[in-house]
């Protein structure tokens, strides 16, 4: 991992060989602020500000979610020597997830190329996460006009605090913008509660079956995040 790291290094700094030198006079401008925006994985963004020469401290901060509702129906035949019928099934599910991390870094600066810096940091972090999921279903048998409807529903909720570790490549492409990747390693204690209902009725109201089954869970976590990329905005 840490191998492929320095290959995507390696092409950041050959890349930079195309692009036109910025000014002499620009390049010693240091800019002691940044705003880094991430390109994939929900909406996350960063400040940072310099301390020294070779720290900072940055604010790191993600929103990421997603929500959708579809129907959908089908048809199922079955035949056999005591019970042979048809039935139709009618469909509907929701479902929504939404999540929050906050970290407050210290960065320190490990190495320059020229016009690329590798950094790494290192801070707490704190994170909720929330899922809802409802399904409805109709089963109908025209022969007999007999039906029986389902429910069944999951949510959870999740919150984590721990430690956060990174590394950072940063390679300016101008005065006040640079590109970066960054690879993240969390190690959080998670508790977490679920909760699953789950319902059936036959086609005159009475109940045929309910259940409900609650979770509560907690442990430590240790996480490998991808390989992220985004733009720094410095100024």
């Amino acid at each position: 991992m840490f191998s492929f790291f320095i290959r995507i290094a390696l092409g950041i700094v050959l890349l930079l060989n195309f692009v036109r030198p910025a000014a002499a006079q620009e390049q010693q401008k240091e800019k002691k602020h940044a705003f880094d925006f991430y390109l994939i994985n929900g909406v996350s963004f960063a400040y940072q500000q310099k301390i020294n020469k070779i720290s900072s401290w940055r604010l790191y901060v993600s929103l990421s979610g997603n929500a959708y509702s579809f129907s959908d129906d089908g048809k199922e035949y079955v035949e056999n020597p005591s019970n042979t019928h048809s039935s139709k099934r009618d469909n509907n599910r929701t479902r929504n997830t939404q999540a929050l991390a906050i970290s407050p870094q210290y960065i320190f600066k490990i190495k320059q190329w020229g016009r690329v810096k590798l950094d790494l940091g290192a801070g707490p972090i704190l994170t909720y996460q929330r899922f809802h999921y409802d399904y409805d279903t109709k089963y109908l048998k025209p022969k007999e006009q007999e039906y029986t409807t389902g429910y069944y529903g999951s949510q959870s909720d999740a919150y984590s605090g721990g430690i956060s570790l990174l590394g950072k490549l940063d390679a300016l492409i101008s005065e006040h913008v640079a590109l970066f990747t960054q690879m993240e390693w969390n190690t959080v204690y998670i508790v977490q509660w679920t909760k699953e209902t789950d319902r059936n009725y036959l086609s005159n109201g009475d109940l045929l079956y309910h259940r409900v089954n609650k979770n509560h869970f907690k442990g430590w976590q240790s996480t490998l995040h991808a390989l992220r990329v985004g733009v720094s905005i410095l100024f």
